[in-house]
């Protein structure tokens, strides 16, 4: 039986989310929790712009009463407004008194784009040829069983791979790739099951590879961001990856070796997706030689629990908000929950996977 919220009930927070401009639309989700003991009320979220000085609100869902401890996620798709100043947007959901960024868009015709980034009839008339694209298509495909995990351990460095029934077979069609490094102790062979949601029944349409090379080993990252960078060289090979759309990750020593190798190589992934980990501290690269590496501001979406006695939350808010500081767009994420308990794997899928298919791009 339906129990209604009752009379002044609290409201529910926004958790979580991301957005994207495609076509002259915003497009993504975000997530709601009850916020305290009883059922939330009911809200309706907005959809909001904002510069920093304005912001124009473009569309509202309503969000139902949540039984306490649960959450529901919302999608969402709206126009952007024609009218919509030139320069920088956010895209933020809101409730009354706070909202939570979700993305950003570019409006305005001096650069030749219009709201979103489509095209827009100011540009020029007569483009200058551009170079034909690098094909993608594999050089040495590789035999594979749709949706089981498999080891390839001929080239320079040993990985595990995870190819969803989705992949074109025909090896004709770029697909997203996740680049997953594990915790110290962890194993690729274990790793690259708890990444994948499709390895377990559940859709998924990206490619995954857990790199190996230090099986039941912390990673070096001074050492082995070569081994990063080989991994993902040699699956290129086999597989049609999408190289705008190629994903680093990493939990705890891995997420310290994704961020130096993230910021060393930021024009080859489209974002990063860290769970227990910081930017900084453990990376053997310090914030000013990271942030000074980086050739573009690629997206960051760290989740962080707030019982990490490894990675402590304070030291982990300090160097995020440096991160921020220096104009990526990263997004912190508080969970409760201990460096690894009950809820490290479950939060990784719900909050982080999702992630992979918002539509963030490496430059073209």
């Amino acid at each position: 039986m339906l129990v209604p919220a009752a009379v002044g009930a609290a409201p529910p927070r926004v958790t979580a989310g991301a957005a994207h401009a495609e076509g002259g639309r915003v497009k993504g989700w975000f997530a709601v929790a009850a916020s305290g003991p009883g059922r939330s009320g009911r809200a309706r979220v907005a959809i909001s712009l904002g510069n920093g000085r304005t912001a124009r609100v473009i569309g509202r869902r309503a969000v139902p009463s949540l039984a306490p401890a649960t959450h529901r996620r919302i999608r969402f798709a709206f126009a952007v407004p024609a009218s919509l100043p030139s320069g920088n947007w956010r895209i933020r959901a809101c409730l009354p008194g706070r909202c939570l960024r979700l993305g950003e868009l570019t409006s305005g015709t001096g650069s030749g784009s219009g709201p979103g980034g489509s095209p827009s009839p100011g540009g020029p008339a007569s483009p200058s040829p551009a170079s034909p694209p690098t094909s993608t298509v594999p050089t040495a495909p590789l035999h594979y069983v749709a949706g089981e995990p498999f080891e390839v351990s001929s080239g320079p460095v040993p990985y595990w791979a995870f190819v969803p029934t989705s992949y074109d077979r025909g090896n004709r069609t770029p697909t997203a790739l996740l680049v997953w490094l594990h915790g110290c102790g962890g194993e690729s062979s274990g790793d690259i099951w708890t990444v994948d949601p499709g390895a377990e029944g559940a859709p998924q349409d990206w490619l995954t590879i857990a790199v190996g090379g230090r099986e039941g080993e912390c990673w070096t990252p001074s050492v082995d961001e070569a081994k990063v960078m080989a991994a993902l060289a040699d699956f290129e090979t086999h597989f049609n990856v999408d190289r705008r759309r190629v994903i680093l990750g990493g939990y705890s020593s891995g997420g310290d070796l994704a961020y130096r190798t993230g910021f060393r190589h930021s024009s080859t992934f489209a974002g990063l997706l860290i769970e227990n980990s910081s930017p900084f501290r453990d990376t053997e690269s310090s914030a000013a030689e990271s942030l000074a590496a980086a050739t573009t501001k690629l997206h960051i979406v760290q989740l962080a629990h707030l019982g990490d006695t490894v990675y402590p939350i304070a030291g982990v808010r300090q160097e995020v908000g440096q991160v921020a500081a220096a104009g990526f767009p990263i997004e912190l994420i508080e969970r409760p929950g201990a460096h690894y308990d009950s809820h490290t794997d479950s939060d990784l899928r719900s909050i982080l996977l999702p992630y992979i298919d918002v539509g963030w791009l490496a430059p073209a």
